[in-house]
């Protein structure tokens, strides 16, 4: 196999993301590397189409040796959304993703998966994920765990029990090595160990359930929001992601226009009343979905917005909220939440996913 590459992405509704990550056959098994100075980050919304995207990123790879589509043994691409048949029809995304299209423009296989379907496979080796504690909590290994976060939308997935954050096997830098990498024995990389790794993690759409508002203030907001966003029902992917930070700034400024996400970042304050709220709608999505999982290994929050906005996770409506409940207080008292802070885990996680498409040893 020799010096082969994977193509690991990151799809999102406003930027994407793609690194190239090293194979290599070594005598026990096969080692992983993600290649920092092969990241490449484009505008998903400056594009035309998945085809105009792709061509991008091909024009972006090096024309001849490490990189090149010649050099690719398989693409594998996270999306924002379900993906059936080969085709992902995503809701942040004005034009369909075809693998069909992926393939024939890379010229190596390929793949296309739900970006959290992505994370929740980079949780299975958290010494990548650089995590940081949010709540603290009691970890039950046997138990599963919930993985959800906030960015053009509201993502969330479901990972199956055994799930082991401090302990992970086979994963992290081997010693001496110097550069972030996974390694694989032959036992892990036997077809039937690696259909299990993908079994344990479940995608969900729950973004796009109804989200629910609790009092008059919230009711006022929820209507605002529908009347702003043209929209009959207010969902998930409405509230706890950066539409819904404009929809709250606007609310609390008295606008009828939405500004960017970009520009409102800058202008929250630690006493902001939209900090508070976007705060706690936040934990509330994360609450709802612990429950709706019984995720008592752990709650891991990842996008990007709980990495841009400072002091969001650590306000204190986001604990009041998350543990709040009439009937499940004392379970979510226990739970742990932290927040994964590497900006890579959807890389990792195509990645990880892209092993399942070839014969590697």
């Amino acid at each position: 196999m020799g010096g082969r590459f994977l193509l690991g992405a990151d799809i999102g509704g406003t930027f994407s993301r793609f690194a190239l990550f090293r194979l290599e056959k070594e005598a026990g098994g096969l080692s992983l590397l993600l290649l920092p100075e092969s990241k490449i980050t484009l505008s998903t919304r400056e594009s035309g189409s998945f085809a105009g995207l792709l061509e991008r990123l091909r024009r972006a790879l090096p024309s001849g040796g490490a990189g090149a589509c010649s050099e690719l043994a398989c693409a594998s691409l996270a999306v924002p959304g379900p993906v059936e048949n080969g085709l992902c029809l995503a809701p942040n995304i004005p034009w369909p993703l075809a693998l069909s299209e992926l393939e024939k423009t890379l010229g190596c296989p390929g793949s296309l998966l739900n970006d959290f379907a992505a994370q929740g496979r980079a949780c299975l080796f958290p010494s990548l994920l650089g995590l940081k504690p949010v709540l603290p909590g009691v970890l039950r290994p046997e138990r599963s765990a919930a993985v959800l976060g906030a960015g053009t939308g509201l993502g969330k997935s479901q990972i199956l029990p055994p799930f082991r954050p401090e302990a992970p096997e086979q994963a992290g830098n081997r010693p001496g090595e110097k550069r972030a990498g996974l390694y694989f024995d032959h036992a892990s990389l036997r077809p039937e160990a690696l259909a299990a790794l993908e079994r344990r993690v479940l995608p969900s759409e729950g973004g796009h359930a109804l989200f629910p508002f609790r009092g008059e203030e919230e009711a006022a907001f929820e209507s605002f929001a529908r009347r702003l966003g043209r929209r009959l029902e207010v969902i998930g992917d409405m509230v706890v992601t950066g539409c819904g930070l404009s929809l709250l700034y606007a609310f609390h400024q008295g606008e009828e226009v939405l500004r960017p996400p970009e520009e409102i970042v800058p202008l929250l304050r630690p006493g902001s009343p939209v900090l508070e709220w976007f705060a706690r709608f936040y934990a509330r999505a994360c609450r709802d979905f612990a429950l709706e999982t019984l995720a008592l290994g752990g709650v891991y929050i990842s996008g990007g917005l709980a990495g841009r906005l400072p002091g969001l996770l650590e306000h204190p409506a986001f604990a009041e909220e998350f543990r709040r409940s009439e009937t499940q207080a004392h379970l979510l008292a226990n739970l742990r939440v932290c927040r994964i802070s590497s900006p890579d885990a959807g890389l990792w996680g195509s990645a990880v996913h892209g092993l399942s498409l070839g014969e590697w040893l």
